[in-house]
Order: C-alpha cells, then sequence, then structure tokens
C-alpha cells in the first residue's frame, strides 16, 4: 500500500519524514508535545566543566537544528499547546505551525461501570528523562499514598536497569517492556 500521510509523534520521530522526502505523493505532519530545545536548556541548568558545557551547547544546538528543520519538510506540524505553538513560530516562523486539539469534553462522556481492582496505566518512553524523573517522584512520593487501592501498570521502552529494578521492586506496580 501507498500511505497518503505519514506523521510523526514527537521530535525524535521526525528525523525519518525527512527520509521521504523524494516521495512527493505524501503528505508529512508532525506533532511536538513540548518545545524540545526549551526544554532542554531548563533541564540541563546546572554547573558543568568547561567540557560538559561544550556537550551541552552541542546537544542544544542538534535541538534547534532540528526542529528549525522542520518547515523544509513537513507540511503541517502540531503543537500540543496555543503557548508552545506560539514558541515553535516565535523561534522558528512559518504558516505550518497549527495546535492540535488534542482534548475532549469530558460532560458528555458516560462513565464506565466500576471495576474491580482499579488500575492506574502510564504509558511512555522510559529512556526519555523527563518520563523517568516523573515515574520515579510519583512511585516514591505518591504511590505510598494509592497503592492499596489500585494497582500501577507500566508500559514503556528504554528502561534503564534501576528503572527496571524500581517498577520490580515496588507493590502492585507491573510492568510490561516493549521492545
Amino acid at each position: 500500500e501507498r500511505p497518503q500521510i505519514v506523521h510523526a509523534e514527537e521530535l525524535r520521530m521526525t528525523r525519518y519524514l525527512r527520509a521521504t522526502r523524494d516521495l512527493p505523493h505524501l503528505i508529512r505532519t508532525a506533532t511536538l508535545h513540548n518545545v524540545e530545545s526549551d526544554l532542554y536548556r531548563a533541564l540541563v541548568a546546572v554547573p558543568w566543566s568547561r567540557g560538559g558545557k561544550l556537550a551541552e551547547w552541542t546537544q542544544h544546538k542538534g535541538i534547534q537544528r532540528l526542529e528549525a528543520s522542520l518547515p523544509t519538510y513537513c507540511d503541517r506540524i502540531f503543537a500540543y499547546s496555543q503557548a508552545d505553538r506560539s514558541r515553535f513560530n516565535e523561534l522558528y516562523p512559518s504558516d505550518l505551525w497549527s495546535c492540535s486539539r488534542n482534548g475532549v469534553h469530558a460532560r458528555a462522556l458516560v462513565p464506565c461501570a466500576q471495576v474491580a481492582t482499579p488500575r492506574l496505566l502510564f504509558v511512555g518512553s522510559l529512556g526519555y528523562q523527563p518520563n523517568i524523573e516523573g515515574l520515579t517522584w510519583f512511585i516514591k512520593s505518591i504511590w505510598p499514598l494509592l497503592q492499596n487501592r489500585l494497582e500501577l501498570w507500566v508500559a514503556g521502552s528504554g528502561a534503564p536497569g534501576y528503572i527496571r529494578d524500581l517498577l520490580h521492586s515496588t507493590p502492585q506496580v507491573k510492568f510490561f517492556d516493549s521492545p
């Protein structure tokens, strides 16, 4: 089959869109969850040695180059929030930036029937530092308050060993590792 649209969900996946530049029949879209260059800069704002600062600067510039290149091979680029869309357009002006509508009108939803054992599901890349930090904080700070009332299911890939150990040793947590 020949797809008509190819979509990249998050910045790191947009590299695959570049490989399709020579296929003119494709419409290429991307959804970006954050302004990664801003997020990276905020996360690594710690004292470094000179070599560390150079590595930080190089990584930051690489993220900026990838973000800046998106309008050259995407037909539409979606940001998750209006604030991110505005920031992207400020950094990389283009009429291709849009804001996705990922919300739902919750009052129109009919609640599901109660289940015997309620479960909380986390799905995300466990090789992505903000996900690791958030999940670790949740398990250490919040989960002890909830673990007697529900189960936590974690699904993701790329988990470092210490996260795997944490998930396997935490009561009422089931870890689903994806390849």
